[in-house]
């Protein structure tokens, strides 16, 4: 089956050979008898084997015969533009004479209608060509109302004005140009034409008033409303300097109501017309509509079960609407039918890869994407990746609105393809029509389309053809430009004569081309993941202790319980839990995965908001930079949590004096059996600890430290001889000269501290204290732990913030 590409929203169809092979039987209208009949049935057969040149040289023969022979000039039309033999203006012709002798033959119309959607040299050309499409729809339609050439032409129209409007604005306030297709037609039946009657939203300036009925020219007042290239594409600048900002979604929900009318009606007559199914599933999709993608897209599985193309488009929408495991089985199946060259793009990370790992990816491309994907896959505990399912929608989002069939470009090709596959949909994207001279630009955003006899056309409209897309991402955006309205937008730059003459300040501030590349190096990608159902905190420690040649790290984590019966053992719930460990090649070096059933209410602790269901994890691996990630989510998974931090699991050195963390805890008691005491407890040293998820503490509550200390130097008689003290102060966050001074003399804080010599036997010891803060005011203080070892003169320090309520 033909692997169908996307095509892009702003560029019409052209299917050439097969789009009207498709749609008309072979059967052209010859004389029953004669010369003329025997040839036109040899020319009909030499196209239908494909000798074209036989073909056209047959009907040559005809014509010098009978010159007034319609169906000859209209399949030399279709030789010439269809077929290797390839010549628009030859086929143009051909088609002319046949609409001459035969003005209402719908074939004859349709064809003609097919070669204006050859590909224009300039956007002026283009609008002309629009407009006459829209009259040769419009009149196919007077002849058979339900023709679908003529539906599908007025959909892709309105679907092209709904993705012109979506998300344009007007700076300064201006009147429309209405396009002449919006005169004559009647309003789709979903339509709600009330909203016509009613006010445009708008973001500063007077409302917008839309009259469908009455052609009005554009009378601009700017009152010294300039775009400065200093503001580089800032619209929350110009909004904040006064500027009438017009948002024009009402117009775009009239040509989605349009389109949809218009392509449903074109499937009505053709219910197999492949062209009218996708561009319908544009529309829904550009709209954020999914449910009726997805019943659009099981109608086309209908008609076309083994296509990669709608698989991988099912994969999209069941994600957008939440359907994450659906949405896997589909890009799965979508990848098996895929052909190798657009599967590679797919699995192809090199795109969002950061420029420090490319070499260690191509010299083993799927190991180290499989190690990648891990890496990135935000939940341990479902079966698929969240983040490789992002990156599938990204690309299919992209190829389905961005591509360009007529240029051979698919939509991950582009620039604007590409910035969304690394950063996903912008959080505000909008579209502006610049006019002026160039160091001049005046922003407006107008319909030019269908009204070359509205608009009169000047030596600036070239300039005016420019348009901007701006896309924001909070920390940084892009900026595209479409100098000749065709479509294909580019990274902006500004103009050389804007920075001759230095109208465009630095030069680098709005040249994309280059701030891209600065963007790209610094992130290559952005992805925020969103659980499903309701989503919690999952506060979590990590504390790491010596263990021979490796290192034992303790995640410790809370789960938030609302109010539950204290009187009660168990919390009736069932819940996954996860606690994994991640390196910095991206291997998950050591996993945990329970199942709970019933959480233990010994196991809570109270705070002053909010209670918290206690426990702990041992991972052991080695040192160095990893991730760690703790997943909660309930069995109906109503309930989801995800919390995921690098840290730096430490080595400890035999050489010299080293500490390990300190663990925080509610609770350490000597265990003589060994086994802990409580079901939250973990067993070091002959200690059962329970310990903190998070570094809070009631003011009245206990602070239990425990820390272990490593390599203290042995006196002659074998024992150690070393002081351990620790001290809770206020955080002082005061910096320089100031700080400094409060250090060197203490500058009368408040807070906590406990010394206390220690005498043992052996190079690595244990401790733990307790800190009594009750008469601390409730605040964010500091914790300091320090041993000093009195026989080497070597020290070693903890710092942790804590906080008291």
């Amino acid at each position: 089956m033909e692997k169908m590409k996307a095509d892009s929203i702003n560029s019409v169809i052209r299917r050439a050979t097969i789009f009207l092979f498709a749609a008309f039987a072979f059967t052209p209208a010859v004389p029953a008898f004669g010369q003329d009949a025997d040839l036109m049935t040899e020319g009909i057969m030499a196209f239908r084997e494909e000798r074209f040149q036989d073909a056209a040289n047959t009907f040559e023969r005809v014509l010098d015969q009978d010159p007034q022979n319609a169906e000859a000039h209209f399949l030399l039309a279709r030789i010439y533009f269809e077929t290797p033999l390839r010549d628009v203006k030859r086929a143009g012709k051909e088609i002319d004479k046949a609409l001459e002798l035969e003005p209402n033959n719908i074939q004859y119309l349709v064809a003609r209608l097919e070669q204006l959607r050859t590909e224009a040299s300039n956007f002026i050309v283009e609008k002309i060509r629009e407009s006459k499409r829209v009259r040769l729809a419009r009149e196919i339609l007077e002849l058979d109302s339900t023709n679908a050439f003529a539906h599908e032409e007025l959909g892709i129209l309105h679907i092209r004005d709904f993705w012109r409007y979506r998300n344009a604005i007007s700076i300064p306030y201006l009147r429309f140009v209405n396009p002449d297709y919006e005169k004559a037609e009647p309003e789709a039946p979903e339509f709600d034409s009330s909203i016509l009657e009613s006010d445009a939203p708008t973001l500063g300036g007077p409302p917008l008033q839309i009259n469908p009925t009455t052609p009005v020219r554009l009378f601009p007042d700017f009152d010294n409303q300039e775009f400065n290239f200093d503001d580089q594409f800032d619209l929350e600048t110009f909004q904040s300097q006064g500027y009438a900002i017009q948002d024009l979604k009402v117009r775009a929900e009239k040509a989605y109501a349009r389109a949809v009318h218009h392509l449903e009606k074109s499937l009505e007559t053709d219910p197999r017309r492949r062209s009218v199914y996708e561009n319908l599933l544009r529309i829904h999709v550009l709209r954020n509509d999914m449910q009726r993608s997805l019943a659009l897209l099981g109608r086309m599985l209908r008609y076309f079960p083994e296509d990669s193309f709608i698989f991988s488009n099912l994969g999209y929408s069941l994600y957008k609407a939440g359907d994450a495991s659906g949405a896997s089985v589909s890009f799965n199946k979508a990848l098996d039918l895929m052909e190798s060259q657009e599967r590679g793009v797919y699995e192809s990370i090199d795109l969002i890869l950061p420029d420090g790992e490319r070499s260690d990816y191509r010299s083993d491309p799927t190991a180290y994407a499989a190690r990648f994907w891990t890496s990135k896959d935000p939940r341990y505990l479902t079966p698929y990746n969240e983040r490789k399912l992002e990156h599938y929608s990204r690309i299919v989002y992209a190829d389905l609105l961005y591509s360009a069939p007529d240029v051979d470009k698919r939509g991950w090709e582009t620039d604007r393809g590409k910035i969304l596959i690394r950063y996903g949909i912008p959080r505000a994207d909008v579209t502006w029509v610049a006019t002026g001279s160039v160091n001049d630009r005046r922003v407006i955003s107008t319909a030019l389309f269908g009204s070359v006899e509205v608009v009169e056309f000047s030596a600036d409209l070239v300039e005016e053809s420019n348009r901007y897309n701006i896309w924001e991402y909070g920390d940084f955006r892009f900026v595209f430009e479409d100098p000749f309205n065709n479509g294909r937008f580019r990274f902006y730059s500004p103009p050389a004569d804007a920075i001759s003459n230095g109208r465009a300040g630095a030069a680098w501030l709005n040249d994309y081309e280059i701030r891209s590349k600065e963007i790209f190096r610094q992130r290559p990608d952005l992805y925020q993941y969103e659980a499903p159902g309701r989503k919690i905190d999952l506060p979590f420690l990590v504390t790491s202790f010596k263990n021979d040649d490796e290192t034992d790290t303790y995640v410790h984590y809370g789960v938030p319980v609302n109010e539950y019966d204290a009187g009660s053992d168990v919390i009736e719930l069932t819940a996954n839990v996860g606690t994994f460990l991640i390196n910095d090649k991206r291997d998950i070096v050591v996993e945990r995965r329970k199942t709970l059933y019933g959480l233990r209410t010994a196991q809570i602790i109270d705070f002053d908001e909010t209670h918290l269901w206690v426990s702990t994890e041992k991972l052991t691996s080695g040192s160095g930079a990893h991730d760690v990630s703790v997943e909660f989510e309930t069995a109906s998974g109503g309930t989801v949590a995800v919390q995921r931090r690098a840290v730096e699991i430490p080595e400890f050195p035999a050489d010299r004096l080293a500490m390990s963390d300190v663990l925080l805890a509610y609770r350490v008691e000597e265990t003589p059996t060994g086994e802990p005491l409580g079901g939250a407890d973990l067993v070091r040293s002959g200690l059962s600890i329970m310990p903190a998820p998070w570094s809070v503490f009631n003011h009245e509550q206990p602070i239990y430290l425990y820390f272990e200390v490593y390599g203290l130097e042995q006196k002659p008689d074998a024992g150690t001889d070393f002081e351990v003290e620790a001290v809770l102060a206020p955080k002082d966050d005061r910096k320089g000269i100031a700080g400094v001074v409060r250090g060197i003399f203490g500058g009368g804080e408040k807070g906590v501290s406990v010394s206390l010599p220690v005498a043992g036997s052996t190079p690595d010891d244990h401790q733990y204290l307790i800190l009594d803060a009750s008469n601390q005011e409730p605040g964010v203080y500091t914790l300091r732990v320090k041993v000093r070892d009195k026989v080497s003169g070597q020290s070693a320090e903890k710092e942790k913030d804590l906080f008291l309520e």
